[in-house]
Parts: structure tokens; sequence; C-alpha cells
């Protein structure tokens, strides 16, 4: 996304279509890497019971991994669910060459015998016969004179003779095609590996028998981008286990799927406890993977099949972020319409908000908050410092409750198990803890003088400027524990959405570390104006040094300053000194910053920046970093 400035910031317009990729080009761009996707999907069964391939369930699911400018590495990941509508026949919504969603994309292999041939639709499965093709300009492509072939799974026009120019389609989307994404849920874990666990008690009846005289099993439920986990596998005769098979009787071949028995130990019946793997492809997506069924309207069992398909370790309650306070989009809202979303993003962390486009009706579209990544801290620090905060509908949230279970995972941290929601979820706590609720803090008046949220707080007759305050996140146990990263808290008082607030101040006596004989970087709070006036001092109890713009060198990341030296790395708001101080001496810093934010204030009813408990102040609008001047 080259619409991302150097210091972060974007605003940019996505689609509420394409969302999730829009999604995951932003976040790769911003220094956030694709740790993997997948498709969780479950087939519908008739009345009968038995699976319909065209009727399914899905929850897609896009995972995002960084290492920050600490050198600690952050995990993230987002679902949204589809998928589980009848729509009567003639009735399937339609894609319209006239929209973006209507262009077609060359997709012919490399090496073809002929060149654009090819081509594929954006959005998929389609309906094959409502498939009509034109020119740029309004053509129409007769197949009677131009013939081509229409994939309706794979969303593909396959022409006989190669084709010129720009080609654009009219399609309509069967009912297991993506829908417009209304919702998202955010999650973090702490590590992920891409297998499955496939359980007998599950799923009976795993294996069909397919040549007897061979002796060969296959399972049922192995497609075909998976394959059978070296080692991970236990046989039966009979579903409670109570009789096992022993290993030296059988053969597995882990690509095919394959069990095959010595002669003479062929079981009666066969039940498995086993893992698959999925096989990431050059795309980075594992495909879809067969779960259990699910209703995705539902967000415990949205979130319990994305949970399913893989293996996460100690991921965490679903934080939900809505962007309509309904269930469902009015017809004012098509499938071109945008989602407006505009934020921050460093390897670091991710602070933004969403809007889906107001136009049809301002009421039924919120500011959906979310923050991603890391505390700035001072001396310790959170063991796993990344948080989370969302803003949602209260129909989306995924309450805490004791024993909670997403899929096989128990998500029960303790009685102040945080979902990011209700509270601010920190990944671990100074002490280890995990996703424990925190608060947010700041500076600010008393919300019991203003019962009528009609005062003038802002801008002050006392100065005449706007009174913003860093977010400090706190605990009761731990206390302050770090502020959100380049946020500050902003009153909402004679200020609307996305006005422009332009800070020069000095930061005095900033405490950024404490020498331990080996740490020579220290984070800031703010990018230093490298030209002001910058005064380090190295205090202990025996004396102080200090270091000022004389000792001052310019960054190189190839050549550190030498002892006696310092030099500032903008771009990561970090400190370096020539030599390290040794243990106990206070690192403190003065530096002029110059910077301007942008104020957004959420009205999603489930955030902590509007929960009464939650904040000082509420409701409280965040100020984040647009640029440094």
């Amino acid at each position: 996304m080259s619409k991302i400035n150097v210091d972060g910031f974007f605003d940019i317009d996505l689609s509420v279509q394409l969302l999730p990729t829009d999604l995951e080009a932003l976040f790769n761009a911003g220094g956030w890497s694709t740790l993997g996707k997948y498709r969780s999907f479950a087939q519908l069964t008739d009345k009968n019971g038995v699976k319909d391939p065209y009727r399914k369930t899905f929850a897609e699911t896009y995972l995002f991994e960084s290492q920050g400018s600490d050198n600690q590495h952050r995990y993230f990941g987002f679902t949204t669910g589809y998928g589980g509508k009848v729509t009567p026949f003639g009735e399937e919504p339609v894609i319209s060459k006239d929209t973006f969603l209507g262009e077609l994309k060359d997709v012919t292999p490399n090496g073809a015998t002929k060149l654009n041939t090819v081509f594929e639709v954006k959005v998929k499965p389609i309906v094959p016969s409502s498939v009509i093709v034109y020119r740029e300009g309004g053509e129409m492509v007769k197949p009677t004179e131009t013939p081509y072939i229409v994939d309706g799974e794979k969303g593909t026009i396959t022409f006989e003779e190669s084709q010129s120019g720009v080609l654009r389609a009219t399609y309509a989307l069967t009912d297991n095609a993506p829908d417009v994404v209304k919702r998202l849920w955010f999650f973090t874990f702490e590590g992920f590996i891409p297998t499955k666990l496939i359980l007998r008690s599950e799923n009976p009846n795993q294996a069909e028998l397919l040549d007897e005289a061979e002796r060969v099993f296959r399972f049922k439920i192995l497609p075909g981008n998976q394959r059978i986990r070296e080692n991970s596998y236990k046989f039966y005769e009979t579903v409670d286990g109570t009789d096992p098979i022993d290993p030296a009787d059988y053969t597995v071949n882990h690509d095919e799927g394959t069990v095959t028995f010595n002669e003479g130990t062929e079981p009666l019946a066969l039940y498995a406890d086993y893992e698959i793997e999925a096989i990431k492809d050059s795309n980075g997506s594992y495909g879809d993977i067969e779960v259990l069924p699910f209703n995705p309207s539902v967000p415990t069992e949205l979130m319990g099949a994305a949970y399913n398909a893989v293996r996460f370790i100690y991921p965490s309650v679903p934080t939900a972020v809505s962007f309509i306070p309904q269930e469902e989009m009015g017809l004012g809202w098509g499938r071109d319409s945008q989602v407006y979303f505009w934020g921050n993003i460093t390897k670091d962390r991710i602070v933004s908000y969403f809007r889906l486009d107001p136009a049809p009706d301002p009421e039924s579209t919120y500011f959906a908050p979310l923050y991603i990544g890391r505390l700035s801290t001072i001396g310790k620090t959170p063991r796993l410092n990344n948080v989370l905060i969302g803003g949602a509908r209260s129909e989306d949230e995924i309450g805490y409750s004791s024993g909670l279970k997403i899929g096989r995972n128990k998500v029960d941290y303790g009685v102040n198990t945080s979902n990011g929601n209700s509270s601010v979820m920190v990944q671990r706590t100074v002490g280890g803890a995990m996703y424990q609720k925190h608060y947010l803090a700041f500076i600010t008046h008393d919300a019991d003088v203003d019962p009528s949220n009609e005062s003038r707080f802002n801008p002050s007759v006392y100065s005449g400027k706007y009174h913003i305050s860093p977010m400090y996140i706190v605990h009761p146990a731990d206390g302050y524990v770090g502020r959100l990263d380049e946020v500050y808290a902003i009153h909402p008082k004679n200020i609307a959405q996305l006005d422009e607030l332009e800070v020069k101040e000095t930061s005095n006596s900033e405490h950024v570390g404490t020498g331990d004989g080996f740490t020579k970087e220290f984070h800031l709070f703010h990018k230093p104006v490298i030209d002001g006036d910058i005064e380090i001092r190295l205090v202990s109890d025996t004396g102080c040094t200090t270091l000022t713009q004389a000792e001052y060198v310019e960054f190189d990341p190839s050549t550190p300053p030498e002892e006696g030296k310092f030099t500032v790395d903008g771009s990561n708001k970090k400190l370096i000194l020539g030599a390290a101080p040794i243990d106990g001496i206070e690192v403190i810093m003065d530096y002029d910053y110059e910077q301007t934010y942008r104020y957004t204030l959420a009205d999603t009813p489930r955030t902590p920046f509007l929960l009464a408990n939650m904040t000082p102040y509420a409701p409280i609008g965040l100020g984040f970093l647009k640029e440094n001047l």
C-alpha cells in the first residue's frame, strides 16, 4: 500500500467485498508479514443428513507476525464468516460489469500455448449460466462468435482464442461465495502449528476400504492439500479406544492418506486419533480445511471453526470489531461499497478506525476502533508486550465465562480474562499472567463535574489550547504498565471527527531506561527534532554524565556511534549510545518534538473507550500520529 506515509499514517478506501485481502496488503506494507491464511468450512446437510457440496459455511482467517523495534515477535489474526444461506433460483446476488468488481483478471498460466485466454472474476464461485462478458466500451462478447467455457467453482472464463484489451463481466454468485464483510474478530496467540486434530469421537467411520485384496484404507476426510502428520496417529478397532492396533501391523502413506495392513491383520473396523497438516502454497494459503458444522452468525461457533482448523498455542478470547449495529446491511450498501480505514501502522503496532460508507444511513455505521501491538514502556515491560482493543456491537462480543472454550481451546485465563471489548487486553503481564483485564488512565478532570456532557473543556480558556494526555494502561496489581504508542486521550469537546491537532512540545527529563552494562539502545516516546536542543543525562548516585548536541552523530544502521557519542534512529524512536551504561545508571533525555495528530471518537457500544468502568472519562477520543513535522 503506497498510501502509508513515512511516519506510518494511512487514510484509504477499501472494498467491503474484498476487505480481507485489502487488509492483508495494508498490514504487509506496514511491516506485518502474512504467517498464513486458510478457510475453515463445513458442508451443510439436507433433511436426510446427507452432506450437500453446494451448501457450506466458512470461517476465513488471516494470520500475521512482526518483529518489532524492541525485537519482540508479535502475532495476531482476524476471521470473518459467511455462508449457510439458501437463495431462491433467480435471486442470486449479481456483480455488475460497471463496478470495479466486474473487471476480469488475466490468469493464463505461464507457458500456455495461447496467451490471454484464461480470465478470473474477483468474487467466486459463480453461476456459470449467468456470465455475460464485455469488452471495454460495452461491446458484448457473444459465445457463439468468440467461444469460451466458464468454470463456476474456480471463477474462470477460458477462451478458445487469445483476447486483447480489458474484459469485464456481469455474473451471479452462488451461496458459497464470500459475503460482504460486516464484522471481524481479531485475536492473538503465542504460537501457530498448521495441523488439525482429528478425533475418533467426533468423526466416526473415518476410513473406507479401497481394495479388500490389498488391505488398503483411505481416510475419507483428508482433503487434497493436506497430509497425515508423521507419528501423530493411533488406530483402534473400536470407537471407545479399548482395542488399539499394533503399529507393526500397518504402514501409513502420509501424502495419500492411506493405511495398508499386513496380511492377516486387517481390522473389522477402523477408528483413529491423528493429525493432518496443511501445506502452504506460494500465496501463503493453507487452503480449505474441513471442520465440524458451525453457524457463522454465532461468534463462538465461528471462532470455534477458525480455532479448530489448526492448532494455536494459548489463543486469546477473540475481540470483535463491528461496522454496523444491525445483523445485516440494507440494500443501500452494495458489494462495491467502501469501508473507510485510517490510522497509523508500524512494525510495532496498529492503531486505526473503520467506517462503512455512511451515505445510506450515518446512524447505521460505526466509527470502529482497533489497536494491536506494543505499549511504550520504561523499566519493566509486559512479558509479552502486545495489546488488543476493539469496538463492537453487543451481539458480536464474546464474553468471558468460567471454563470458556472456543473450539477445542480453553480460553479461561481466570476471572479477570479480557476480551479486548469490555476491557483492554494485554497478552502477558509483567509477571507473566495471560490476557488479564487492564484499564485506561490519563490526565482528566472528574467526569462528575460534567453531568450534562455540555461543558466547554476544549480549547482551554487559560491557554487557548486543547487538553490532551498520553493514554496509559494500568493494572490494579501492577500499577502503570505503559502507554499506547503515539496515542493521546482527547476530550470530545468542541472538536469534530477527523480534526487534526498540532503538538509542539519539549519532553523534559524523559526516563528512557536503566543501564545494565549491556544495553545501548533505548526507546523514546516520540521522534526527536534532531536539530533541536537534545540533552542526555546518565545519572548515578555518584554523579551525572551529560551528552549534548555536540556528541550527536548521524544515524547509520551499519555503523554504531563511538564511545562518548550517541545517535537517534528516528523511524524506530530509539536512542543509541556509543557505550552501554553500567548497571543502575538512569538514562534521562530532554528533546523537542513536533507532530500532527488526527482525532477520532469511537461510537461502538462495546469498547473500553466508551465504558465508564474502563476509562476515567467516558467517552474519550483518541489522537494518533499523522506525521512528524
